[in-house]
C-alpha cells in the first residue's frame, strides 16, 4: 500500500472513530430529572429526548407511561400534540424501569413501555372496538400519537422499537389529518416500527395506522383491538413499496378491512401475517384490498367475519395469494366466507380453505373475475344459499382451476362448485366434466370438524370450526405438522402424483414421481411422497425421475414431457 492510501485510510478510521464520539444514547425514565446523558440523570419527557437527539443518536426508554407534550405549532390545541420521529434516529422501548439497564436487559414483552395519547389518563379497558369512536372518557385524547405530515420527511432510517401505542382518537368532525391514524399518522413518511404493538386506536381512516403515499416497512408488530371505517388496524393508499412481515391483527373493527384497508398501490408485500377475529360491517374482515398490485405470502387467516370477504375481499386486485391459510371465517349474509374475489386478475396458489362460511361460495367466491386457483385445498366449508357452491361460487368471469381438491364441502344441494369455471386435474367429490379430475377420497390426515356447543343445530352463527390437518397420507411418508417427522400411513392418497403433468413439482421431496401433487402442500417440500409398493430407495440412481428404484421408459417420458421449458424454482 503506498504513502497516499495509507494516509486515506487514517482519514476515513479518522473520520469513523470522531463520528462514533459523537453519537450518543439518550435516556429516558419515569421520574427522571437530568439531562439523558444516563440512566441516573434521565428525562422524564420523551419529547425533551426526541428535542435533544441528533442524526445517529438512539433514545432509550425505560417501562412506563408516557404521553405527548407538544403540537409542533400546529395550534390544535391539546387533542394536537404528538410524538414525531426523527431521521437516523432509533427509539427504542422495552427497558427495565430499575438499575442501570443495557441493550441485553431489553424486553419489550416484560417492561412495557406505552406511548399514550390519553391525555387524563381515563380510558377504560377495551372490551369493544366499536365503542372507541364514541368513548366520553377518550374525547379528551390526542388525535394522533404520532403524526408525520408531508414536511416531516420521515425515512426509513427513522426506527421505532419495543413500545405500545394507545389511546390515539382521530374522531375529528371535519377530516383531514385528524381523522386518520389515531395511532400514527403517517403522509409521504416512510418510517419503519420494530416490535410494536398499536392497541385501542381509533379513527376514521387507520385505527392503528394511517399510511397515505408511504412506503413503510412494519415487522413484528401486533395491532389489537383498533377501530375505524377504513382499516381498523391500518389504512393503505397510493403505496409503490409496502412490507408487513410477520405482523398480527386480531381483534379489530372496521366497516372495510377489519385488519388492513389497502389501496391505489402499485406493489406490497404483506407476508406470515396472522389475521384473526377481525370484524366489521361490509368487505375484507383481514384484508381489504381495491385497485392495487401486490403479494400475500404465508399468512393465516381465521375467524374474521363481515358480509363479503370473511377473511380477504379482493377487488381490482392484481397479484398473488400464496401459501395461504383460511379458516373458520365468516361472510354469512353474502359471498366468499375465506375470500370473495371481484373483477381483478388474482392468482391464488397452495392455500387451504377449511371451516368458511359464507351465503355464496363457502370457501371462495369469484365475481367478474379472471382468478387463476391451483394448489389448494377446500375441505368441509359451508355454503349457506342453495346450489351457491358449498367450496367455491363463481359467476360472470373466467376462473381457471387446477391442481385442487374440493371435499367435504356442504350446502344445500352440495355441489362443491358452482358456475362455469374450468377445472382440470383436481379432485372434485360429485365429479367435475375436465381433463384430469377424479373423484374419490382425497384420504387427508386429519380433517377437521364443526362444533355446534350451544346445542343449536338450525343456526349456524354459534357454531365453531376446529381445524385439522389436510395433508395427503401416504404410505411412502408424509409431513406431520406437530413433530415435523416424516411419518408412514397403511393407505396411500390418490392425489399423490395425480396432479397436471406440466404443473411443476416445485420443492417436492423425494421421491415425487416427476408429477405435482393435487392439493394445497403439492409443489412444497411438505408434499407427501409417492409410493410404489416397496419402501423409498436407499440408493437414488441417476436418471430415476419419479423415484421408483428404477431408470425406465417411464422416466424418459417424463423428461421427455418437459424438455423444451426453461424452468426456475
Amino acid at each position: 500500500m503506498d504513502r497516499r492510501a495509507g494516509l486515506i485510510v487514517v482519514v476515513l478510521i479518522v473520520a469513523l472513530v470522531a463520528r462514533s464520539a459523537e453519537s450518543k444514547i439518550i435516556h429516558v425514565k419515569m421520574g427522571g430529572t437530568g439531562d439523558g446523558s444516563s440512566w441516573a440523570s434521565a428525562y422524564w419527557d420523551l419529547q425533551d429526548a426526541l428535542d435533544d437527539a441528533e442524526p445517529n443518536d438512539e433514545i432509550w426508554v425505560a417501562a412506563g407511561t408516557y404521553r405527548p407534550t407538544w403540537d409542533y405549532n400546529m395550534d390544535y390545541g391539546d387533542r394536537g400534540k404528538h410524538f414525531r420521529m426523527i431521521n437516523s434516529v432509533g427509539i427504542y422501548g422495552g427497558f427495565p424501569n430499575t438499575g442501570d439497564p443495557l441493550w441485553v436487559n431489553r424486553d419489550s414483552d416484560t417492561w412495557e413501555t406505552i406511548l399514550s395519547g390519553d391525555l387524563d389518563g381515563n380510558d377504560g379497558p377495551v372490551t369493544n372496538p366499536e365503542d372507541l369512536l364514541s368513548d366520553p372518557n377518550r374525547s379528551e385524547n390526542c388525535y394522533n400519537v404520532f403524526h408525520h405530515n408531508r414536511r416531516s420527511d420521515i425515512d426509513p432510517n427513522a426506527v421505532l422499537d419495543g413500545f405500545t401505542i394507545t389511546g390515539g382518537n382521530a374522531n375529528y368532525t371535519y377530516g383531514g389529518s385528524y381523522s386518520e391514524g389515531g395511532g400514527m399518522y403517517n403522509y409521504d413518511s416512510n418510517p419503519t416500527m420494530i416490535h410494536c404493538t398499536f392497541r385501542g386506536n381509533s379513527a376514521e381512516y387507520g385505527g392503528g395506522i394511517y399510511s397515505n403515499d408511504s412506503n413503510q416497512t412494519v415487522t413484528h408488530c401486533t395491532f389489537r383491538g383498533n377501530a375505524a371505517e377504513y382499516g381498523g388496524g391500518m389504512y393503505c393508499s397510493n403505496s409503490d413499496n409496502l412490507t408487513l412481515d410477520h405482523c398480527t391483527f386480531s381483534g379489530n373493527l372496521a366497516v372495510l378491512g377489519g385488519g388492513v384497508y389497502h389501496e391505489y398501490s402499485e406493489s406490497s408485500t404483506v407476508r406470515n401475517c396472522t389475521f384473526s377475529e377481525n370484524s366489521g360491517g361490509e368487505y375484507g374482515g383481514g384484508i381489504y384490498s381495491y385497485d392495487s398490485r401486490g403479494t400475500v405470502t404465508g399468512c393465516i387467516f381465521k375467524d374474521n367475519y363481515v358480509e363479503y370477504g370473511g377473511g380477504m375481499h379482493n377487488e381490482h386486485f392484481v397479484g398473488s395469494v400464496t401459501n395461504c391459510t383460511f379458516t373458520g371465517n365468516s361472510a354469512y349474509n353474502e359471498t366468499g366466507g375465506g375470500m370473495c374475489n371481484e373483477y381483478g386478475t388474482p392468482i391464488v396458489t397452495g392455500c387451504t380453505f377449511t371451516g368458511n362460511i359464507a351465503a355464496y361460495g363457502g370457501g371462495i367466491c369469484n365475481h367478474e373475475s379472471n382468478a387463476t386457483i391451483a394448489q389448494c385445498t377446500f375441505c368441509d366449508n359451508r355454503g349457506l344459499s342453495k346450489g351457491k357452491g358449498c367450496g367455491m361460487h363463481s359467476w360472470d368471469g373466467s376462473v381457471v382451476v387446477t391442481d385442487c381438491i374440493f371435499w367435504s364441502n356442504t350446502c344445500a344441494d352440495n355441489p362443491q362448485i358452482s358456475g362455469t369455471p374450468v377445472v382440470t386435474f383436481s379432485n372434485v367429490q360429485g365429479g367435475w366434466e375436465g381433463v384430469g379430475n377424479i373423484d374419490v377420497d382425497p384420504c387427508c390426515v386429519n380433517p377437521g370438524h364443526w362444533e355446534d356447543p350451544c346445542g343449536t343445530p338450525a343456526y349456524f352463527r354459534d357454531d365453531i370450526f376446529i381445524p385439522g390437518d389436510y395433508h395427503l397420507k401416504s404410505e411412502g411418508g408424509r409431513y406431520d405438522q406437530d413433530t415435523q417427522l416424516w411419518i408412514f400411513d397403511d393407505v396411500t392418497s390418490p392425489c399423490i402424483d395425480a396432479g397436471d403433468p406440466m404443473s411443476p413439482i416445485g420443492r417436492e421431496p423425494f421421491p415425487n414421481g416427476g408429477i405435482v401433487n393435487m392439493g394445497a402442500y403439492g409443489a412444497t417440500t411438505e408434499a407427501s411422497k409417492s409410493y410404489f409398493g416397496t419402501l423409498p430407495c436407499e440408493t437414488i440412481a441417476a436418471g430415476d425421475i419419479n423415484g421408483d428404484c428404477e431408470v425406465n421408459f417411464l422416466d424418459f417420458c417424463l423428461m421427455a414431457l418437459h424438455w423444451p421449458e426453461d424452468s426456475e424454482l
